[in-house]
């Protein structure tokens, strides 16, 4: 359920839920929930006869971005063939721009085939931890820092991760 927000679980009995609260906005960071949402996917694929229902309120953007990116990843096949697949079975498929960004940015992580040698070049990534919405503040998230990794973005409220090429630091104001 990417709508937590407007679609309650109505059969909590009867279903195991995975609830979101993603805006279908371009600036919603959708990144910060996949592997979450792979998990899971995978979960449940592993139980006999296991199925999953992705779903928001039209089927259009948010829910068909995450089968977009599950399938990317779980097949290692880049954004256009996924989106080209994804559009042949569910014609109304249109992915908001950011949500497009996004993934094209995700297929760079999902073939990079050479990733561990790429990385030793890699320049260090912050991120700070935060509610993924305010409907669900126990659902930490992280969110990439823009700007420099600096000492001058760390807020002594927050929590911070620091990503190297080959260490992570975490940061935990008071």
């Amino acid at each position: 359920n990417c709508v937590g927000m407007v679609c309650p679980s109505y059969f909590p009995n009867d279903f195991s839920y995975k609830t979101l609260w993603l805006q279908d906005s371009p600036s919603e960071d959708l990144i910060c929930v996949l592997y979450d949402v792979f998990d899971f996917i995978e979960d449940v694929r592993e139980q006999a006869g296991g199925r999953v229902f992705v779903h928001c309120c039209q089927g259009v953007s948010r829910s068909a971005s995450l089968i977009i990116a599950y399938v990317m990843w779980r097949e290692r096949r880049s954004f256009d063939h996924v989106y080209d697949d994804v559009k042949q079975r569910r014609s109304v498929t249109c992915p908001n721009i950011g949500f497009v960004f996004q993934l094209t940015q995700w297929q760079q992580r999902v073939l990079d085939a050479n990733r561990a040698a790429v990385s030793c070049n890699t320049v260090a990534i912050m991120y700070r931890m935060t509610p993924h919405s305010h409907f669900c503040p126990l659902q930490l998230v992280p969110k990439a820092v823009h700007g420099p990794p600096t000492s001058d973005v760390l807020d002594s409220r927050g929590v911070f991760v620091l990503q190297l090429p080959n260490r992570l630091y975490v940061w935990r104001g008071r």
